[in-house]
């Protein structure tokens, strides 16, 4: 996402972010918090943005495969 500066100083700064999933066994050992989760799909994505929770919610790795494992 790029957010536009001030009138005062125009800038473009870009924004990001990482979306969490309660860890696997691999992952617990290290860190028992939280693991990355990845959207590997543009379809993945655009649900995730803009689809209702109820639709989008599943991607948080329990429902898509694509958690890793």
């Amino acid at each position: 996402m790029d957010c536009a500066g001030s009138k005062e100083a125009p800038a473009i700064t870009r924004f990001y972010g990482f979306l969490t999933t309660k860890p696997n066994t691999l992952v617990a050992p290290i860190h028992e918090k939280a693991m990355p989760m990845i959207l590997a799909t543009q379809e993945e994505t655009e649900t995730w943005l803009n689809r209702p929770w109820s639709e989008a919610k599943p991607l948080q790795g329990h429902g898509t495969g694509r958690r890793p494992s």
